[in-house]
């Protein structure tokens, strides 16, 4: 087929097409039209009759209450009532003549609560001027014949909307249905075209497009590709000319691949030699970090033990008189308070006060050096962490302003430690985060059970602890508080390691601090 009746073919194609899509809209639309037109016609008159019909019985509800009250005269109410009373048979005859939306027995049933409204309502007429007792026995069976009458109206209002909202979503389906049908004819219009400038292309530049993948192929390194072209004019002549100076090319490339294996043994085995004398260089690298590594050790031991000799000398010699002086400032308030002088001087209780916590300050310094120099090697015992966090923390005040909380998970095992230990640890982490938050804050105590550890996290919501400080605060003697000497966090770390577990910490100033402490599960 020549490209001119193509051309024409796709153009009828495209022409059915849009008179298909023309039609599916007229008669879609005239259906829209049919269905709007029941709605407007039908619904719409019986919901405004069956209004109408409630507001005229409430004025009919109203006027035989008024003459009851005396508010209108009997000719006004009876007037009136007459009045509405025509109305409400017109709007009874439009529900008669309803097509097919409400039963013949519904609206029968309707009339027949009207009339024993209208019986009710005349026989108010007659007991007008009668005692209240009289009246109202007759006053209440009318209100409840209103009751039923407007129960009976909601109903068949429900019935009617309802059968509007069917008419509605019918018309919006349509609608629906009819944008659904055109977006899908169009869509075939439009392949159509295509398919006609597809076949187009295909026939005119299909040569010119193969010659054109092949230069690319060849472009990206193969050069096994070729041209495969059939056509017998002057792109068939170039597309074979391009085939030759591919063989041309291919051949040199050959030979210049030989020589390029030749350069690539060599250069192998250059490499094999770099690589045995990196192998080399990185065996004498973790050599020399052991070696460094266990310098360090060596140093850090001395010094702890140094340390240790030095804590325990200092602490024995001034627990002593620490004591004298605590028991001295006891007796001395004793005195105080049971004189004279607490009442004319009372900043001497006052000052007796601050001695005694500085010496109860200087006290805890002490037991630290001490418990510095006597941390010996774990008496272990199969033990519940959850039973130790519990000990810990009630050897630790937590002030009214911090929120604890805990997540202990119940199932975990019993695992070899020394509870005392342990313990102190847990004190003396859990008493650094209650004193990094005198503003108030959060302190949560969480503890799980892992594959081979059992793992706690203390985690505060306080200050935090600056960057360049995190990785000395298990050094012996380094602290940022303004009291203390700094071998609580060194303690801990010693008591952990020897129970060949792990204590780490994250922190950042401003967010607070975590500690993690990590057990095994079965001891070495």
């Amino acid at each position: 087929m020549r490209i001119g009746q193509k051309l024409i073919s796709g153009f009828l194609v495209v022409v059915v097409l849009t008179a298909i899509l023309g039609i599916v809209n007229i008669v879609s639309i005239k259906n829209i039209g049919t269905k709007t037109e029941i709605h407007h016609t039908q619904h719409l008159p019986i919901m405004a009759a069956i209004t109408h019909l409630r507001i005229d019985l409430e004025e009919i509800v109203r006027a035989t209450e008024e003459y009851d009250a005396d508010w209108m005269t009997k000719e006004e109410s009876s007037k009136e009532i007459k009045e509405k009373k025509e109305q409400v048979e017109t709007h009874l005859e439009h529900l008669f003549a309803a097509p097919g939306l409400l039963t013949l027995e519904e609206v029968e049933g309707l009339k027949g609560s009207v009339n024993e409204f209208y019986d009710l309502s005349a026989e108010l007429f007659l007991l007008h001027g009668k005692t209240r007792a009289e009246r109202t026995p007759t006053m209440e069976e009318f209100d409840e014949k209103v009751e039923e009458i407007d129960e009976k109206l909601d109903v068949l209002l429900k019935k009617i909307d309802e059968a509007s909202k069917a008419s509605m979503d019918s018309i919006v389906s349509t609608v629906t249905s009819n944008r659904i049908i055109n977006i899908s004819v169009l869509a075939v219009v439009i392949l159509a075209a295509s398919g006609t400038a597809f076949a187009i292309s295909r026939s005119v530049s299909n040569p010119i497009t193969k010659l054109r993948n092949a230069a690319i192929e060849i472009g990206k390194g193969d050069l096994s590709k070729r041209a495969q072209v059939e056509s017998k004019d002057e792109i068939g002549e170039l597309a074979t000319s391009f085939n030759q100076m591919t063989d041309e090319i291919q051949k040199r490339n050959e030979q210049l691949e030989a020589t390029n294996e030749e350069l690539r043994a060599a250069n192998e085995e250059l490499q094999a030699t770099e690589e045995e004398l990196r192998a080399s260089n990185e065996e004498l690298q973790a050599a020399s970090d052991e070696l460094r590594e266990a310098q360090e050790q060596l140093i850090r031991s001395e010094r702890l033990a140094a340390i240790g000799q030095l804590a325990g000398g200092v602490g024995h010699e001034l627990r002593n008189p620490l004591g004298a002086i605590k028991n001295a400032v006891y007796y001395v308030r004793g005195k105080v308070t049971s004189s004279e002088l607490a009442q004319k001087e009372p900043r001497v209780t006052e000052f007796l006060n601050i001695v005694d916590d500085e010496i109860s300050a200087s006290n805890k310094i002490i037991n630290d050096l001490l418990g510095f120099s006597r941390v010996g090697k774990p008496a272990v015992s199969p033990t519940r962490i959850e039973k130790v966090i519990e000990a810990a923390l009630s050897r630790t005040t937590i002030p009214e302003n911090i929120e604890l909380v805990k997540k202990l998970d119940a199932g975990s095992p019993d695992i070899e430690i020394d509870s005392d230990q342990i313990q102190q640890v847990l004190v003396n982490v859990i008493t650094n985060a209650v004193q990094a938050m005198p503003e108030g804050g959060k302190l949560a105590i969480g503890a799980r059970k892992g594959n081979e550890f059992v793992e706690m996290k203390i985690t505060d919501t306080g200050c935090g602890i600056p960057e360049e400080a995190i990785d000395k605060i298990f050094d012996p003697l380094f602290t940022t508080k303004a009291k203390g000497i700094g071998l609580g966090l060194a303690v801990c770390r010693s008591i952990i390691e020897r129970h060949q577990g792990i204590i780490e910490v994250e922190s950042k100033v401003g967010k607070g601090t975590t500690f993690t402490i990590k057990l095994p599960l079965k001891a070495a």
